[in-house]
Order: structure tokens, then sequence, then C-alpha cells
């Protein structure tokens, strides 16, 4: 693995999967994906594996959210935990990519070509980013923007969501989940990894059909990792469970940022839907295909495989299948 801290003076020290070229990229082609929540960038890494795979030329980089792991996460005056909200992530991962544009444009003074791949959250942070990055005059002539792909992205109304809904009525109730989780995390940490392994491994297996053509959950050891660092971390968990919060506000049913991103011209941007998704509801997805589907230089699909449909967390055992399929939308504008 390639995990390296990339920190300045905007940038607090944050971890981010860094990949090197495989061959000559003599045009500053990056690679930049921004994960969901939560921001563990293990999810992540066999996907773009298999994307550089194909698309060498890539420089891949996938930043990781502020406030896991222990190493990102800061406390307040009084010694409790700074949780950061989904605009400190959108202000984040802006001031990082600014640094990315800046230090290569200090080297060779050519643009750097961006490609954009976002995931759930990661959707609706990214739009804003984006804007963000337009909008600053001090990268003006410094970078592109070729491609911006959304996967199962919650930019509209996710309150409304199967999902959502269930959170929604915790906060109204004022069932204190996030208190329960962190506890519920520390018993686990009691838990031999073995074990948890083996409970997660048997969770995430692919339909016997699936397994007889030899699918054999490709990058499952990364999800594992993953997914163990975040549920026996209650620091993780607090962050995690209360940026979802922050979420059923400010992720409403408004398009403006959408209609600013679906209808611009100077970028291509492809939108992947899961058939059912419980953090996007079927009248949402529709929506937004309805409205955006006729604009230029976009694309929106459902995802067509009926026998193994590509998941709203798709990281965990189906990396392989989803990365083909993105290379195919991103090609035509790799060139």
């Amino acid at each position: 693995m390639s995990i390296e801290y990339i920190e300045s003076e905007n940038v607090q020290r944050t971890r981010v999967y860094h990949k090197n070229p495989l061959t000559n990229n003599s045009e500053n082609d990056f690679l930049i994906l921004i994960p969901g929540n939560p921001g563990l960038i293990n999810y992540y890494i066999t996907y773009l594996n298999y994307i550089q795979e194909k698309v060498p030329k890539f420089e891949i980089l996938c930043i990781e959210y502020l406030g896991f792991l222990a190493q990102n996460v800061k406390k307040d005056s009084k010694g409790n935990q700074i949780i950061y909200s989904v605009d400190d992530q959108i202000n984040h991962k802006f001031e990082i990519i600014k640094k990315i544009i800046n230090d290569r444009y200090s080297i060779s003074s050519n643009k750097s070509n961006i490609f954009l791949l976002s995931h759930s959250l990661g959707g609706f942070i990214t739009e804003r980013v984006i804007l963000k990055l337009l909008q600053d005059d001090s990268l003006s002539n410094k970078f592109n923007i070729k491609f911006n792909g959304m996967i199962t992205p919650t930019v509209n109304n996710i309150a409304q969501s199967e999902s959502g809904t269930a959170l929604t009525k915790l906060i109204n109730w004022n069932v204190p989940f996030v208190g329960i989780a962190m506890s519920l995390s520390l018993i686990l940490n009691y838990i031999p990894t073995s074990v948890l392994k083996y409970i997660l491994t048997n969770n995430w297996k692919p339909p016997k059909e699936i397994i007889s053509k030899n699918h054999h959950n490709i990058g499952l050891e990364h999800s594992l990792e993953a997914t163990i660092q975040f549920i026996s971390s209650p620091s993780s968990l607090n962050q995690c469970l209360n940026m979802a919060k922050d979420e059923m506000k400010v992720i409403n049913d408004s398009d403006l940022v959408n209609d600013e991103i679906f209808n611009n011209k100077n970028f291509f941007t492809w939108c992947f839907f899961a058939q059912n998704d419980h953090w996007v509801t079927h009248n949402t997805r529709n929506h937004l295909i309805s409205k955006y589907s006729t604009s230029v230089n976009t694309k929106l699909e459902i995802c067509e495989n009926l026998n193994y449909p590509i998941k709203h967390a798709f990281v965990l055992n189906q990396s392989k299948e989803f990365a083909d399929i993105t290379v195919d939308r991103m090609k035509p504008f790799v060139e």
C-alpha cells in the first residue's frame, strides 16, 4: 500500500492513498477520489488499483476525511473530541486539491488534468469542491477538470431515504445512538480480530451463482482491515455518526448546486445509481435523471446487471466489477 500524509499551513495532517503513474504522465493526469462516510481510504485501494492497471498514466490520490482514526482526531480545550461537519470536509478537500494543483504547477508550469471520482456523501462534497476550485482566481489556468464521476451519490434529499428516515427518527426521538455505538465499539476491542474477520467475511459473501464464476471477494482484505479499524474505534464512530446527523440537514431537496454541476458544459459528469439504494430513494434518483439526463456532457445511469447488481457499498466486494465499468465510462476523456 502507498499510504502517505499531506500537510501544509492550510491543511491538517491527512492520510492519502497515493500511487505514482505506471507510465509517462506528461499531461499531468490526476485521478482523485473523495470517499463516502466513513471516509477511510483503505476501502478504495483495490478499486483504484484496478483502474490504474487499465489507465496506467493516472496519478492516483484518495483523500481521507478529517476526524477518523487516532492520528486525525483532535480535542478542544475541554478534552472533547472535535467533530468535523460536512462543510469542514468540503473546505478540507478543497485545500488539499488546491495544494496538489499548485505543487504540480510549480514543478512543470503545465496545467493538471483532474479526473474526479466520488462515492455517496463524497458526491455532495465534490460538487462543492469543484465550484470552489473554479471560483478561485489563484488557480486560473493551472488545471482542467476533465471528468466528474459520482457513484451512488447522495446529492439530494438524503433524509427521505430508507436509512435517512431511520436516522432522522433516532435524532427526533433523542435516542443516544452515538454513545451506544461508542460503547459497543469498546466491547468489540475484546473480540479477537480473527472472529471479527470471520463474521464480516461470511456476511459479505457474494451469491452462490457468482462464486461459481470465479468471484473470490477480490480486495476483501482491505475492506476487512478498514471495517475493523472503524468499528473498533469509538472516536471514528463518533465522527461518522455525528457527521451523518449533519448530512440529514445539509443534503436537502435544493438543486442549486446540482444545477451548476450537471449543466456545466466544460467537463463531463457521470452519475451511477444502484438499482436499490438505502441512501438514495427511487424518487430522488428518478428526479435527478429526469431533470439532468438531457444536459450536455452528462450521463446518468442505473446499474443494468440484474444477476449481481452493483451495490451502494460496492467497495466491500465488487471493486473489480465496478472498476471495469468506471474505466469504460472514463476512457473517452483520458486522451
